[in-house]
Formats: structure tokens, sequence, C-alpha cells
């Protein structure tokens, strides 16, 4: 029993390596790319470039000027709209040509839409709007949301928190690998106890069928010598009737050397009788 479950353990030990190792090299393989495709996001908005994720564009707040709603450093999602479905209030990203942002990207929130289809904007932290009102042209796309997960990463871009992590990283490695370890070791231990078991109840049991054996053995050995005895006292019995007329023949004889005894003593009393009447 035992040995053909190690057989099935020896067989399927290496299919469940194999396939630990596929997982280990699919998950890493996976985490390296999301940590790549993360790390270019985060270049790419912090230089005021654009990032394309699953149909939106990925923009980084470098300035103030749309607090309290925005705050710096905050990483929004901006979809491309066309411009006869934006309306007041809507807040825009499009291509300023102010003197001093010319060319840049700048996320305001429209204020009036112009007769000419142009749109007023205004930066909600700013006191006063824009001085150029905005094409349709120049409009790169509607605010959506917030993707806070992307501010959680920038966070960690302070040298601290960097020294922290390249700190963290090597101990958070380390105590997983201890923590496998100990695991592995663990499952060892209990199979290697699981073993031992099996073993001494294997033990137990072929002591226990050697019991019965020599138990057998003995009934058997009894039985033969009750047999044995049997057969003896069966021919004692069939030899006594002969044994027992030899004395009763004995017994006979001796009555009558007796009787005869008897007669010729009385036979002799008898002539000493009659010399004494002659005399």
């Amino acid at each position: 029993m035992n040995s053909e479950e190690n057989i099935q353990e020896d067989n399927v030990s290496p299919l469940r390596k194999r396939l630990r190792f596929a997982g280990n090299a699919a998950i890493a393989i996976f985490t390296a790319v999301l940590v790549g495709f993360v790390v270019y996001i985060m270049l790419c908005s912090s230089k005021g470039r654009p990032v394309s994720v699953f149909g939106r564009s990925l923009l980084k707040v470098v300035t103030g000027s749309m607090e309290p709603s925005l705050q710096v450093g905050d990483y929004i999602y901006i979809k491309k709209t066309p411009a006869d479905q934006l309306e007041v209030g809507d807040v825009i990203t499009f291509r300023s040509e102010e003197p001093d942002v010319y060319g840049k990207l700048v996320t305001h929130r429209i204020i009036e839409v112009n007769p000419d289809g142009t749109f007023t904007t205004k930066g909600d932290a700013n006191k006063v709007a824009d001085r150029r009102a905005v094409r349709s042209d120049q409009i790169y796309g509607r605010y959506t949301g917030k993707a806070r997960f992307y501010r959680w990463l920038g966070s960690f871009a302070d040298k601290k928190k960097l020294l922290l992590i390249l700190v963290m990283i090597p101990m958070l490695s380390a105590a997983v690998y201890e923590v496998r370890t100990i695991s592995r070791i663990t499952r060892e231990a209990v199979r290697k106890r699981r073993e031992a078991a099996e073993e001494e109840r294997e033990a137990l049991i072929r002591e226990a069928i050697e019991k019965e054996k020599e138990r057998l053995a003995k009934e058997d050995l009894s039985e033969e010598e009750l047999l044995r005895m049997k057969e003896e006292a069966e021919a004692a019995c069939e030899e006594k009737p002969e044994t027992d007329d030899a004395p009763e023949e004995e017994s006979v004889s001796e009555n009558e050397e007796k009787t005869s005894a008897e007669a010729d003593e009385g036979k002799s009393a008898a002539e000493e009788a009659e010399r004494g009447d002659e005399a």
C-alpha cells in the first residue's frame, strides 16, 4: 500500500514541479510587464505626454490651477469627446495657446460656450478666465475621473520612500523565502511522520498476523495430539477383554486345586480312622 502511494507521489511530483515552475514564471513575467507599463505611464505623464490606457488617456496634474478639484500629482483620465457634446462645467484638456504655456496640455473648466463654437475656460483656483478661447481642434478630451492607483505609486518617488522600498524589498523577499522554506520543511516533517505511522501500523499488522499463525499452528498440533490419544484409548479398550479373561481362568484353577486338596485331606482322614478301628 505504502509503496503504491510512493510510486504515485513520484509520478505526480515532476508534474507538480513543472506546474509550479510555470506558475512562478508566469507571475514573474506578468509582474515585470506590469511594473514596466506603470513606470512607462508615470514617466510619460510626468513629461506632459498622454498615454492611452483602455481607450482613455492618462495625464498627470503638474500645477495647482484646478485645486481643490484636482491636486498637484493627481493622475486623471481623459476621454476624447466631440466638441458639440461639451457644455459649461465640463473639465477639458486642450493644447494651450497662452504665451507662457504655449503648446502644452492644460486642464481647465469650461465656463462659457461662445456663439462661434469656441469655449472660454478657467482654472478653479484662478481668479480670471484664460485670455484665449479654446477652439474644437485644440481639445484633446474631457476629464472623466482620477487614477488614484498611479498617484499612490507616484507617492513613492520621494527619496526617503525609495530608500525604504530598497530596504524593505530584500527583507520582504527574505521573509517570503523563509516562510516558504519553513512550509516545505513542515510538509516534509508531516509526510515523514505519516510514513512512520504507516510503517508502524504495518509492522503491528504483520506482528498480529504472525501471532495468529503461531496460534493456529498450536491449535492444529493439539488437535493432532487429541486424535492420537483418542486412537490409543480405543486400542486400549479393544485389548482389555482378553486381559480380563486370564484372571478368571486362574481363579477357577485355584478353586479346583483347593477342592482336590480338601478331598485328599478328607480321604486321608478316613483312612486313618479305619486303621484306628482295626487296631
